[in-house]
């Protein structure tokens, strides 16, 4: 076909060839404007790259594969001269710019070169430049040679461009193969970022882990890293530094957040605006499809251009789907870092109060349900102003085929905005309530779970269950009135677009039958309006559905801005370190809003000074040192801390660990010394210990010190304080769990002649007033002031009474001691201990198991009854759907019976709303409102009935995660996820059947589709489950770094080791970011494939449309066009919420594991702990009766509280040497017995055996209860009998009252006597709230306080046999003289088990039991043991000052 004139012309379509351009444009637009553009942006590139560095390291493959792209490269050269030379004939030459054109393609050849090797050798993934570039040449090439065929060239000329055309594709191709992992220098960076944009669209990078998944289970490691965006410290640091400069202001976060990552934030707006543009090009090209099938005068050329536009169209869809879901999830998992990093930053800087205000368990709120939410609303904050934009399309798409009834869907969609607003601020505040409900229940629940052994040996399971369960009722109250208010805009959401749709067809119809001279409606016009309402739905659902969601979400952003705005710590220091600390009449209170509690105090502190504070419980000490660290409020006066450069040491009451090493809890980040970490391990007598440990220093003394005993952990504690080498030292009564042999050695290597901290700046509180003598200087607290100041010699003049000195302890002992610790010791190589990773989930657990507990939870009745509603809805619901058949017969209709027609219609949009509105009621409220509570009981029954040492193999943050984020999921997320799903699968079911009715040829496609779909998804979701359960796991460590923090925030803050801290966050987060962003990815894979589908679906229709264009009706052509949107819509839709619903069983999955528990071994079974039972009570009368059998039960087996021990063993691991070995001895009933020793000697396994606290196999002798073995008893039976008060206070976050008497039987006036008995009336009376005063982290009682409480409780109780663990270490002497007091009177008639290493505790005792390498080494009357030449019990009281009773 010969060239024509127009060719001389732009066009840029040929008048005289079908399908192609004029050769002016083809020379123009397809040839010169791509090299002139390469051309300007090459040498931009080359520009930047020329300061880059080499970052590929050269080998041969590296050197292989650039010869490989520098060929093709060549051949592109050779080809466009070729080509040049041979396409100089008359016909081309008669269109303007013959030569411009190729010779400006051989130029560009040099600059491409150039850029192929700076691309190959400086940057990691291949070019995007060079890959566009030369797909577009390619492309363009190709219809340059197509025209060249047409206008019949010679065949040398076609070849030529043929060449170049592969040229171009054959550059294309060897760029995406990109550069393997092995050439880059790097080897940390993740594969993603050294693949090619187009791998990236396509996934081809996450094929390889998907595989893997299907074929094993999956790691963290086994996903490799993250891009470097994505990490903590980059994704914090930027917020960090904005929200830091920037002045507050209302909306602070948001607009820092802004600030920080403007880009990213707003990265998503581009694809996402081509997106909707294409999905609003599917109706006009099934129109005009429509109107080719139903023209036979329209020729075959136009039809495959339609063609083209399909394939254009959905390739635009797929692509720009796979784009802007990349650009969503990077923005919230480098979101998600950077709150989390910057909660965390946070945390570092609260002042005290603020951190005892949180608590530890609210992290897990926070970090999974606040930013979790956050996360989610920034998907839905892009879909939300997508979805006006699509709706506004939609209307203009619709005003070209129904003229003005097409702004009807406008004020709907305002109303239902209007609605949707006002609903949304109620889901704002139900969304608040709900959570703060949370924030109880978790602070409780961590509160119970650190102290599990306790809660266990107390029997105090079904009382906090009963608790737990009304807090978790509580917040189910908040999550209804949510619940209730997505019910009102669900219901919207689901209807809205029927709605519209009756707004269009309703008023046109009537205009038409009023004779208006618009359309009639035939097939091409109501089809197209069918078609644009399908594509108008998503978005109209979206309208509805998004706004509570992002409410929801803001409700949550500000939830973290109120934190991040809390009270912080201030700094005030001097610049010298050696300077005295000064008060000048300064007073201190706990928190801003509480008065003054310990001042006005006028003094200094002398550097180099042993400065000692002693005095009685609650007398302010730990105030003072709190005070001295600048953790307290300065309410008057002046005071001068310490430099703020330099290191404060401090040691707590309550020994803070961290679930590390010895070692790492001892150097505490800080440069390792091995000399001096050998000399602080022998003074402070941890060297013989760690060599009989397995691990040596290197053992895990897990979470809060699990593994160690009281003793050990306050030595490591004290060891850390020594070994910073601070110019000040705080040590906050450090010596109360030790036994007096290793008090006397630690004290002496401290402050000894040569002690490790003579003449070093100390400030000591002890009760212990025998080591006043080594005292600089004294300080005596008496109700928040200083009752006596200044030397042994002043206070003692002044009247203060304290014990005399042994009279047998010699300086020359002292010095030996001192010289003892100057000898390094000798210790095996240090090998740190792994903590053990959370172990993947139990097959029982998994498959069907996860659904089959959930509907056993909701009840079947309950899951029957929303199962029929949820059918009933989708019927009705079809109802709907069934309008494309509606709609093919009314297009049919003539115009005739316009009333019945809209009348129909009408109807089933009304009844649609009603039954969907039904639906989500019953099964929103009613039944997930249920199953909160079922579910969250079930879990902690699991968890209560369960073996004491659970807690020891699991760190608390690892179970809390579980009653955070995994309750959170399966309350919010699955719930959503199971409606979706069972509700779209019966509409796609019904939208099948009413779609291949008038098209039964589609029954050949939909098998094959559906297969695709299934293929596609299965293939997915193996592996994203793995993502979603190591996303779960993952955050674990993440919550214990949060909650150790809070609770050691003092001794972090005091020895400067933030940013270690900050360090090990950074290294848990990173951690996380990785599951976390490739389980995102796996999302993004199955949104994009699934666009590809419809790609495919799409493609495949228009082909067979207009090949069978001459059999194809226009109105079943039309139905299936309609239906093509709705039907992949909705095939998508099915399986999104299926991927969600697979992946939230996950968590489901979890708590189940937790649930099904095995429980505690037990001759008889346990009794089942009904504060956890189904939300069906029993009747009153049931429970009355059930009560009196169990009273009579009870005064029929009275027990006495004889007690006998048979050659009992006990270990704790069976690989383990016995910590109990071969212990016998008996106690009659009512004797007191006093156990003593060294740390470490057994003496708390001893009270473990009494107890029955390990498992039955760890455990073997006899220990006869009134001559009953204890093995025979029920452990519920055997522990009831008991209390407790542990070594360390057993207090929960609950009022006063409930952790004074937890069941809840006693008076007013039954608690306050108790209160009385053990000196603390005035404490609580003197309390703003008194027994309603909520005990939390501390604040509200001091340590002294906190046991005299158990104390109390333990009156309270009236049990026969009482067990006192140190029940007095944290005590003064005149209290623990009351305490004993309170031993002989009110206690008279119970048998008492007192573990003491204060030996005037139990003086008085009937029985001196001595414990020694875990066995009893010593026993008898304290006087005789006493009188025994050489006796232990006589040592260790001399020790301590006594000879004689």
């Amino acid at each position: 076909m010969p060239s024509c004139a127009q060719d001389n012309a732009f066009g840029p379509s040929s008048t005289c060839r079908a399908l192609d351009f004029t050769l002016y444009f083809e020379q123009t637009i397809l040839s010169l404007s791509p090299d002139v553009i390469f051309l300007a942006l090459a040498l931009v590139r080359l520009g930047y790259l020329r300061g880059r560095k080499r970052v590929v390291s050269a080998s041969a493959l590296g050197y292989v594969l650039l010869g490989l792209k520098l060929t093709a490269v060549a051949l592109l050269g050779a080809s466009s001269i070729a080509s040049l030379v041979y396409s100089q004939n008359p016909q081309i030459v008669s269109a303007s710019l013959p030569l411009a054109a190729p010779i400006l393609q051989i130029l560009v050849v040099v600059p491409l070169t150039a850029l192929f090797v700076f691309e190959h050798v400086r940057t990691i993934t291949p070019s995007t430049l060079i890959i566009t570039y030369s797909f577009i040449k390619g492309l363009f090439s190709a219809a340059i040679m197509r025209s060249s065929i047409q206008v019949d060239d010679p065949t040398r000329t076609t070849l030529s461009l043929a060449l170049v055309c592969v040229s171009y594709f054959v550059i294309c191709l060897v760029e995406l193969f990109g550069k393997p992992r092995a050439l880059v220098v790097d080897k940390n960076i993740p594969h993603v970022s050294t693949t090619s944009f187009v791998s990236k669209s396509l996934y081809l990078w996450l094929f390889p882990l998907l595989w893997t998944g299907r074929k094993k289970t999956l790691t963290i490691n086994d996903c490799g890293s993250i891009p470097k965006a994505m990490t903590a410290r980059a994704s914090t640091n930027p917020l960090l530094h904005v929200l830091l400069s920037a002045p507050k202001s209302n909306h602070h976060l948001l607009r820092s957040s802004l600030t920080a990552f403007p880009l990213l934030f707003l990265s998503p707006i581009l694809p996402r605006i081509l997106l909707v543009l294409a999905a609003y090009m599917q109706p006009l090209l099934a129109s005009r499809m429509i109107t080719f099938v139903g023209d036979p005068m329209q020729t075959a050329e136009r039809g495959w251009a339609l063609v083209g536009g399909f394939v254009l169209t959905y390739a635009v869809i797929f692509l720009m789907t796979s784009v802007y879901w990349e650009k969503v999830f990077n923005c919230a998992v480098r979101y998600r870092a950077a709150l989390v990093g910057n909660i965390y930053d946070k945390t570092l800087r609260l002042s005290a109060a603020s951190g005892r205000e949180v608590g530890g368990g609210v992290a897990s709120t926070y970090m999974s349900v606040d930013v979790e939410r956050v996360c989610q609303g920034l998907e839905t904050m892009h879909e939300f102003w997508a979805a006006i934009l699509s709706v506004a399309l939609g209307v203009a798409l619709l005003y070209s085929q129904a003229t003005w009834p097409a702004f009807f869907p406008l004020v709907i969609t305002a109303l239902m905005i209007y609605v949707a607003g006002r609903v949304s601020k109620g889901v704002g505040a139900a969304h608040k309530a709900w959570l703060g409900g949370t924030d109880k229940r978790v602070k409780f629940l961590t509160s119970v779970i650190g102290n599990f052994m306790p809660t266990k040996l107390s029997q105090y399971e079904e009382v906090f269950a009963q608790r737990a369960a009304e807090l978790r009722a509580d917040e189910m109250k908040g999550a209804r009135s949510f619940y209730f208010n997505i019910t009102i805009t669900g219901t919207l959401a689901t209807t809205a677009w029927a709605a519209c749709s009756l707004s269009v067809l309703g008023p046109y119809a009537a205009l038409l039958a009023h004779g208006h001279g618009i359309g009639a409606l035939d097939p091409q016009r109501i089809f197209t309006i069918a078609a644009t309402m399908n594509l108008m739905a998503p978005p109209l659902t979206a309208i509805s559905s998004s706004m509570p969601q992002v409410r929801a979400a803001y409700a949550s952003l500000k939830r973290v801005e109120r934190y991040l705005g809390m009270g912080e710590r201030g700094e005030k220091r001097q610049d010298a370190a050696t300077s005295p600390i000064v008060l000048r009449s300064a007073a201190f209170s706990w928190a801003a809003d509480k008065p003054a509690f310990l001042g006005p105090l006028t003094l200094d502190l002398t550097p180099g000074y042993l400065h000692i504070c002693a005095g009685p419980v609650a007398s302010g000490k730990t105030l003072f040192l709190l005070s001295l660290l600048g953790e307290s409020v300065l309410t008057e006066g002046t005071f001068v801390p310490p430099s703020t450069t330099s290191r404060i040491a401090y040691a707590a009451q309550d020994p803070f660990l961290i679930a590390g090493t010895i070692r790492e809890n001892i150097v505490f980040g800080q440069a390792f010394d091995e000399a001096w970490y050998r000399m602080v391990l022998g003074a402070c007598a941890l060297e013989g210990e760690l060599e009989g440990m397995a691990k040596g220093d290197g053992t895990l003394v897990g979470e809060k010190g699990a593994t160690l005993s009281g003793g050990q952990r306050q030595r490591v504690s004290l060891a850390r304080a020594v070994y910073a080498r601070a110019p000040w030292t705080l040590l906050d009564d450090t010596f109360s769990s030790l036994d007096a042999e290793t008090e006397k050695h630690v004290f002496e290597g401290l402050f000894g002649l040569k002690g490790l901290l003579r003449n070093k700046s100390v400030v000591l509180v002890t009760h212990n007033s025998r080591h006043l003598r080594s005292a600089n200087d004294i300080l005596i607290f008496k109700a928040g002031s200083i009752e006596y100041h200044g030397s042994v010699d002043d206070i003692v003049a002044a009247g203060y009474e304290f014990a005399q000195e042994p009279h047998h302890q010699k300086e020359q002992e002292t010095d030996n001691k001192a010289k003892d610790t100057e000898v390094p010791i000798k210790s095996k190589a240090h090998v740190a201990e792994k903590e053990r990773a959370e172990a993947p989930i139990a097959a029982p657990s998994l498959g069907f198991t996860p659904y089959i507990f959930w509907l056993r939870m909701a009840g079947w009745q309950g899951a029957l009854i929303c199962g029929g509603l949820f059918v009933l809805t989708g019927f009705v619901r079809l109802g709907l759907q069934a309008s494309g058949v509606y709609l093919q017969e009314w297009s049919t209709s003539n115009g005739r019976h316009i009333g019945s027609w809209v009348g129909g219609y009408a109807a089933l949009t009304v009844a649609t709303m009603i039954a969907i509105a039904l639906g989500m009621v019953a099964y929103s409220i009613l039944l997930t409102g249920r199953l909160g509570e079922s579910i969250h009981n079930a879990e902690l029954r699991g968890l209560l009935q369960t073996s004491p040492s659970y807690t020891t193999r699991n760190p608390v943050g690892r179970i809390i995660n579980r009653f955070s984020q995994d309750i959170f999921m399966v309350d919010l997320e699955f719930a959503n996820a199971m409606f979706n799903f069972v509700y779209s699968s019966v509409l796609l079911a019904g939208s099948v059947v009413f779609v291949l009715i008038p098209t039964p040829w589609l029954t050949l496609v939909i098998p094959f589709l559906g297969a695709l779909y299934w293929l596609i998804v299965s293939f997915y979701l193996k592996t994203s489950k793995q993502f979603q359960q190591l996303t779960m796991a993952s955050k674990s460590p993440l919550y214990t770094c949060f909650s150790t923090t809070l609770t050691g925030l003092a001794t972090i803050r005091a020895l400067k080791v933030e940013d270690h801290f900050r360090e090990q966050m950074q290294q848990h987060l990173d951690q996380s970011q990785i599951p976390f962003y490739y389980r995102f990815a796996g999302i993004r894979f199955l949104r994009a494939f699934l666009a590809l589908i419809s790609f495919v679906l799409a493609t495949g229709l228009s082909i067979l449309a207009v090949g069978l264009r001459h059999t194809t009706s226009p109105s079943a052509l039309g139905l299936a066009l309609a239906s093509l949107t709705s039907i992949t819509g909705q095939l998508t839709g099915i399986l999104m919420n299926l991927s969600a619903l697979e992946n939230g069983s996950v968590g489901l999955s979890r708590i189940h594991e937790l649930a099904t528990l095995p429980k505690e071994e037990d001759v008889a079974e346990t009794r089942p702990i009904t504060g956890l039972s189904s939300p069906v009570e029993k009747p009153s009368l049931e429970k009355e009766q059930e009560t009196e059998k169990e009273k009579e039960k009870e005064a029929k087996q009275v027990i006495h509280g004889a007690v006998e021990f048979r050659d009992v063993r006990l270990r704790y691991e069976l690989e383990k040497p016995p910590a109990v070995n071969g212990v016998s001895f008996s106690v009659a009933a009512g004797q007191k017995i006093g156990i003593c020793g060294r740390t470490g000697s057994g003496k708390s396994s001893l009270i473990m055996a009494l107890f029955r606290a390990v498992e039955p196999a760890l455990l073997t002798g006899e220990v006869l209860l009134d001559g009953v073995d204890t093995k025979t008893m029920r452990l519920a039976e055997l522990r009831d009998s008991m209390s407790l008060v542990a070594q360390s206070p057993f207090i929960w976050h609950a009022p006063l009252r409930h952790n004074l008497d937890p069941t809840g039987t006693h008076s007013d006036k039954e608690l306050w006597m108790a209160l009385e008995k053990v000196d603390l009336h005035t404490a609580v009376s003197e309390l703003p709230n008194k027994l309603e005063t909520l005990l939390d982290d501390g604040g509200s009682l001091s340590g002294g306080q906190r046991q005299l409480l158990c104390l109390a409780r333990v009156l309270l109780r009236r049990r026969p046999i009482v067990v006192l663990d140190e029940a007095s270490s944290s005590l003064d002497a005149n209290t623990d003289r009351k305490i004993r007091d309170i031993i002989r009177t009110d206690l008279s008639n119970c048998t008492v088990f007192a573990v003491a290493h204060r030996i005037e505790t139990i003086i008085d005792f009937d029985t001196i039991i001595v414990m020694e390498d875990g066995a009893v080494a010593e026993s008898g009357s304290p006087k005789s043991l006493l009188g025994r030449s050489g006796g232990k019990f006589a040592a260790l009281a001399a020790s301590q000052g006594i000879t004689n009773i």
